[in-house]
């Protein structure tokens, strides 16, 4: 009887901790927990630059990059230290050279041949790396490399000539994997979630994330999830940190659009940091308060240690960093673009 009620109590023990390991989103993975403490207040100035509709940025070297809803798939060009317009680049279309849904992260590298930049599109199955300094020199879009590649990539990553990694769909699941231009070699490396992904999933595929300089490590943050997971180009060494325990997916699945807490809605990352930008609000909340609360943002290393945590006076819908000058850069609501100088933050 002693043995039964032994058995009976081990049983429970099981099913509860299988019980407790469905509430992480992030499937087979190691999380680590940060407890907030209380902010410091990083202060900003509004830069002298005024582009409608602006909603998203990067630098690329001496290069500002807007985005803006005015055009679907164009970049205008800024130069960074005198603000001056250079020029815009990209169309939509089917031509060569054009894009009917151009993405990019940002990534680029700077050579004796001008600035490059690594774009995609979805629709079109490309991914081509553009240089940029003679782009604006020529007044077109000058094309260095094109790969092709088959299924969804989001979010890709050059890495080398025979590695590019991104988000795909493997089956009901997002999976993390490689693709090989040359043979059209495909590897999967493991799948996000401990769920399938549901039809109205758009979130999960989000482009938040960014590359460590040295192509060793991507952090990636899913907007609904207070969970940022960092891992390796072959996922070997991957883990997640969240504030406070991990929100479960299927809790998040379950809760409508307006309530759905956003937590990370933008990263920018540096060798050493991975900044993240916090809101932790709903758009209910939002709107039934009529304020804008500040957001806030994290610092962390790539081993998921809290460094910094700040509190804004103004509300971000994203940030960017400007590594050869040391500064961040964020996008308010009202298409205002915000400089912080993080030159002693480390």
């Amino acid at each position: 009887m002693e043995k039964i009620h032994i058995l009976t109590f081990l049983l429970i023990a099981l099913l509860s901790s299988c019980k407790e390991s469905k509430e992480e989103s992030f499937l087979t993975v190691t999380n680590k927990i940060i407890q907030l403490n209380e902010a410091s207040v990083l202060k900003g100035e509004k830069v002298d630059l005024e582009i409608m509709g602006l909603c998203k940025g990067f630098c690329a070297d001496s290069l500002f990059l807007f985005r803006s809803l005015e055009t679907r798939n164009g970049i205008k060009l800024y130069n960074c230290n005198t603000l001056e317009f250079c020029g815009e680049l990209f169309k939509t279309g089917k031509g060569p050279g054009e894009y009917i849904n151009l993405v990019t992260n940002g990534q680029y590298e700077k050579t004796s041949e001008g600035i490059k930049l690594w774009v995609s599109d979805n629709q079109l199955k490309k991914i081509r790396k553009i240089n940029l300094t003679r782009s604006l020199q020529e007044k077109k879009v000058t094309q260095e490399l094109e790969y092709s590649f088959k299924g969804d990539f989001f979010s890709p990553y050059y890495i080398n000539d025979t590695c590019i990694v991104a988000k795909s769909y493997f089956g009901n699941n997002m999976s993390f994997c490689a693709f090989n231009p040359v043979n059209q070699k495909r590897t999967d490396f493991f799948n996000f979630f401990n769920q399938d992904l549901k039809g109205d999933d758009l979130f999960y595929v989000s482009g938040n994330s960014g590359i460590k300089s040295d192509k060793s490590k991507i952090a990636y943050a899913m907007i609904y999830l207070n969970q940022v997971l960092i891992t390796s180009m072959d996922g070997k060494d991957r883990f997640s940190v969240s504030i406070g325990p991990p929100v479960s997916k299927d809790k998040v699945d379950k809760t409508s659009k307006r309530n759905k807490v956003e937590y990370f809605t933008s990263v920018a990352v540096t060798n050493n940091q991975i900044w993240l930008l916090y809101q932790g609000s709903t758009r209910s909340d939002i709107e039934l308060s009529n304020t804008k609360e500040p957001s806030q943002i994290m610092v962390l290393d790539w081993e998921g240690n809290l460094l910094h945590y700040f509190r804004l006076q103004e509300r971000l819908i994203q940030i960017f960093i400007d590594q050869t000058k040391s500064l961040l850069y964020g996008i308010n609501n009202e298409e205002n673009l915000i400089r912080y100088n993080i030159k002693d933050i480390r």
